[in-house]
């Protein structure tokens, strides 16, 4: 687990990027 110590930046907004997809998905299919 040696990746822990690097930068986790574009980790990060990969995450938040399914975050937001998973939102909108989950919005559409219950609205």
């Amino acid at each position: 687990m040696a990746e822990v110590h690097r930068p986790l930046s574009p980790h990060l907004q990969i995450w938040r990027w399914g975050m937001n997809m998973a939102l909108s998905i989950l919005h559409r299919a219950t609205g």
